[in-house]
């Protein structure tokens, strides 16, 4: 009975100092680099990446991989390489559809770090500037189109196609 007791004492007393090794493991986990605030910003068929750092100790760089969101899950795209003082990537040329993006903290060494998640989608491409331009075009030469005659007399005609 006594045995018993002070194996009680004792797991008691090395329960305190299990906890405490548990917190400073965690700790020293929590000090990995790893990217936070992740914002997938769109922009005409493009998006706008940004990160900021838990901590930048050891911190070699970023990677950053992006795909479509689909019912079927599709590959990464190639990992894009970017330095340490990175906080943010613009990836053009999208269609206009949902992207998960991914950055990961690459460390000195090469090992990986921490990583983030987000799901951005682009916005369609603003085009209104070529058409604008084809209707003044076209009203232009539909109604104004000018014929030069000798002796600097002009005459306005129609254009064939009106």
């Amino acid at each position: 009975m006594e045995a018993t007791r002070s194996a009680k004492r004792v797991g008691l007393a090395v329960l305190p100092m299990l906890l405490l090794a548990g917190l400073a493991a965690q700790t020293s986990l929590g000090s990995v680099p790893a990217p936070k605030e992740l914002r997938v910003l769109p922009r005409e068929e493009a998006l706008l990446v940004r990160w900021r750092v838990t901590s930048s100790e050891g911190l070699a760089g970023f990677r950053v991989r992006y795909r479509p969101v689909a019912a079927v899950t599709k590959p990464w795209s190639a990992s894009i390489k970017r330095p340490a003082t990175a906080r943010s990537l613009t990836i053009a040329g999208l269609r206009v559809r949902r992207y998960e993006v991914m950055v990961r903290a690459v460390l000195s060494g090469g090992r990986a770090g921490g990583m983030a998640t987000a799901i951005g989608k682009p916005r369609r491409g603003n085009q209104s500037h070529i058409y604008d331009r084809a209707r003044i075009s076209r009203r232009t030469i539909a109604h104004l189109s000018l014929r030069f005659l000798p002796l600097g007399k002009s005459r306005i005609s129609r254009a064939p196609w009106s």
